[in-house]
């Protein structure tokens, strides 16, 4: 994955400066997430949450970089919650939305749980 290379590049040079552009273009991605489908979506989120992933392994004191990990992080994980959060709240085809709700779930687990 571009991700991991990016990375461990950075790390390599101990310069954060291009992972923390990427970021933007990940998160300027996820603006326009509401025009996309829900697989799309989540595959989206996914990304940035292996960006923020990645960048918590820098364990570096460089603090603009560790700031926008943790805002990343949030932004993913206020969206992930949604996504659940608006099946849950469905009064039609109860069954289907809980459904869809664990499905999301489980497939965002990575951004639920953190290890």
């Amino acid at each position: 994955m571009y991700l991991k290379d990016i990375a461990q590049l950075s790390k390599k040079v101990d310069n954060f400066r291009f992972y923390e552009i990427k970021s933007f273009d990940l998160s300027d991605n996820g603006h326009g997430i509401g025009s996309l489908s829900m697989d799309a979506r989540m595959k989206n989120l996914l990304k940035q949450e292996a960006w923020a992933r990645e960048g918590y392994l820098f364990q570096t004191e460089w603090e603009p970089i560790n700031r926008r990990i943790m805002e990343l992080h949030e932004d993913i994980l206020v969206f992930a919650e949604y996504f659940v959060i608006r099946d849950l709240m469905e009064y039609q085809s109860i069954q289907d939305f809980l459904f869809s709700a664990l499905h999301k779930i489980k497939s965002l687990e990575k951004i639920f749980y953190i290890d």
